[in-house]
């Protein structure tokens, strides 16, 4: 579970970083839509620390058949998060909706098979990462 803490840690970046890029695109400020494509091109960089860092103490094979097909679906998922955050990096600058898009996309299916984990184990389910807070 520290693992999946971990990597958790990275998600929260990636949520983040989407955010931000959402929130300057409803305005009409370009300059400050720039800043978040920056800022999520940083946040991809370090959330792939973390992911990567969590990612090796993930062992689906210490779960029984049951729950090791939902461990073994959502450190897929992580990988996936992994191996895009490169791309994440080097194009968030340059065209950061796109970016946010693509990234939401491998957010949604990493909720997904977070959710069927923590379901399987016997852990309470929150809300999905993908959903953004509301400010007051």
């Amino acid at each position: 579970m520290d693992g999946l803490r971990t990597a958790t840690r990275g998600i929260a970046q990636l949520k983040d970083g989407v955010n931000r890029v959402t929130r300057a695109q409803s305005g009409r400020d370009a300059a400050a839509a720039r800043r978040a494509g920056r800022f999520l091109a940083g946040l991809c960089g370090s959330s792939r620390a973390f992911l990567k860092r969590g990612r090796p103490q993930m062992n689906p094979t210490v779960y029984d058949d049951t729950v090791r097909v939902k461990a073994r679906r959502l450190v897929t998922q992580i990988d996936s998060l992994i191996s895009y955050t490169p791309n994440c990096e080097s194009s968030g600058a340059a065209a950061p909706s796109s970016t946010a898009v693509e990234v939401t996309k491998r957010m949604k299916t990493y909720d997904s098979a977070l959710r069927d984990f923590r379901l399987a184990i016997g852990l309470p389910v929150k809300d999905d990462t993908s959903r953004t807070a509301k400010r007051q």
